[in-house]
């Protein structure tokens, strides 16, 4: 663990405190608190690489210096500001849980943590995982798989915005929401704690009836009957469509009806026009 001091935020219990505390509250899981580290993701997936857990993790950080999210773009992770963290949940061997399913479970997980958080069920998911409220993003999602000879597994990276730090005077929409900003309780320790149970919860139905978190993604977002274009990497360059989204297939990924066919979008897609049509994407 790195020892740089930080202050927690007002009413915040001590960083020394976390681990014993997640571990308490969350029995099957075991917690590592890094006060200052490059990325939770990274020493998230050497460790799942390293072998076979007997029990589930999260890695947590005050801070990243390196945080990243899809396609490598950077997320902002300073000090006191959010929950940054990375969860390996740990499921039956014998359950196969699809890319897709694993995008859910992440997204789900950090829309209720954070509807807790809020008092209310106000967050809406735009595909494949990131969390908005009031148009502006407040969390995002990046599910990874670790693959080797003797372990594959998921790795759920999730940075939500709590605190964020105080940047002048901004323009409205110029940059994120977070949770104090927009009067809930921004107690990082609580809502850490949430958002591991809220994992362990979409985690089992991820491998047991994938099709219900299909449900509630569907009843989370404002994507449905609406047209867009995705785009996503192929080899080295890039695929994409425009069409009107008409489903969720947990197994192969957002449905949308094009001009020519039905087409799965899968979880490596970005939605190129969704800001013109909800907000700026943050």
């Amino acid at each position: 663990m790195q020892t740089r001091d930080t202050q927690p935020s007002p009413g915040e219990s001590d960083l020394s405190t976390w681990a014993d505390a997640v571990e308490a509250a969350c029995p099957g899981w075991r917690c590592a608190v890094y006060r200052s580290t490059a990325s939770t993701q990274a020493l998230a997936k050497q460790a799942v690489a390293a072998g076979p857990a007997e029990s589930s993790r999260v890695w947590v950080a005050d801070e990243q210096t390196a945080g990243r999210g899809r396609r490598d773009r950077v997320w902002a992770s300073p000090a006191g500001a959010g929950v940054w963290a990375s969860l390996a949940p740990k499921v039956d061997p014998s359950a196969e849980v699809s890319p897709v399913a694993w995008c859910l479970v992440g997204a789900l997980a950090a829309a209720r943590a954070v509807d807790r958080a809020l008092g209310g069920a106000r967050t809406r998911l735009k595909w494949p995982n990131d969390v908005y409220v009031d148009g502006c993003k407040i969390a995002g999602v990046l599910a990874e798989t670790v693959a080797t000879a003797q372990v594959s597994a998921a790795v759920l990276g999730v940075g939500i915005n709590t605190r964020l730090p105080e940047v002048g005077v901004a323009p409205p929409g110029a940059r994120p929401v977070d949770v104090h900003g927009l009067g809930g309780d921004a107690d990082r320790l609580a809502l850490l704690i949430e958002l591991v149970r809220q994992v362990q919860r979409a985690a089992g139905l991820a491998g047991s009836d994938p099709g219900a978190l299909a449900d509630e993604w569907r009843a989370r977002t404002a994507m449905l009957g609406r047209t867009f274009r995705f785009a996503w990497p192929v080899g080295d360059g890039y695929d994409g469509v425009s069409g009107e989204v008409i489903d969720l297939d947990p197994s192969a990924g957002l449905v949308v009806r094009t001009d020519r066919s039905i087409v799965a979008v899968p979880p490596s897609a970005s939605v190129l026009d969704y800001d013109a049509a909800f907000g700026a994407d943050r």
